[in-house]
């Protein structure tokens, strides 16, 4: 029915639950505001939010490199602990094709992060993959700490990690307005090619 009748779905966190099963249906949806709290407030990118629903999302910008490289692919992921919690069920991510994989995530700490991106490797979620790009961790720990988690947990796929310090769909980083991401989409990503 929801390949039939395709409706928008926007939001971010939580709703990384929902993207999975529009991706499922074949659907794609967006990583972006949340209709009740930033939409509602205007905390969000305009700009970003017409060129997404035009087809014509902004470009990311430039993010700290882990690991260098260039990826080009669909958008996948979301809040890495539903990721993670999604595992063993029809949503579980599975990457087809070139897929730059997204994580982000809040008041996980390091460990945890460590523990669910190996288990989404070791559910093959992370197989194939063309690049990683880590929004924001916003409560995970010291900087530091969540480097090493990410990096213990993905630099040996020899692909570009990057890790962009903001929340992914926020584009206009000064401005902190929400900018959105479509999920299951064509997207150049060549920040990770950058420091």
């Amino acid at each position: 029915m929801l390949r039939a009748r395709p409706k928008v779905l926007l939001g971010a966190s939580d709703v990384t639950a929902l993207h999975a099963a529009w991706l499922g249906a074949g659907v794609t949806a967006i990583h972006g505001p949340l209709v009740a709290g930033d939409l509602a407030t205007g905390n969000y990118d305009v700009t970003s939010l017409l060129g997404v629903l035009a087809g014509d999302p902004t470009p990311l910008p430039a993010c700290e490199t882990l690991v260098e490289g260039q990826a080009e692919g669909r958008l996948l992921g979301g809040c890495l602990a539903l990721l993670a919690a999604l595992c063993g069920t029809p949503w579980s991510l599975r990457p087809e094709g070139e897929v730059i994989l997204l994580v982000e995530d809040v008041n996980e700490p390091p460990f945890r992060l460590d523990r669910m991106l190996r288990q989404l490797r070791l559910a093959g979620a992370l197989g194939g993959l063309r690049g990683v790009v880590i929004g924001e961790m916003k409560g995970c720990g010291p900087e530091a700490a969540v480097k090493d988690a990410l990096l213990g947990a993905l630099a040996d796929l020899a692909i570009p990690v990057a890790l962009g310090g903001i929340w992914f769909w926020f584009f206009t980083v000064q401005l902190r307005q929400r900018s959105l991401l479509p999920v299951n989409e064509p997207f150049l990503k060549e920040a990770l090619a950058h420091e």
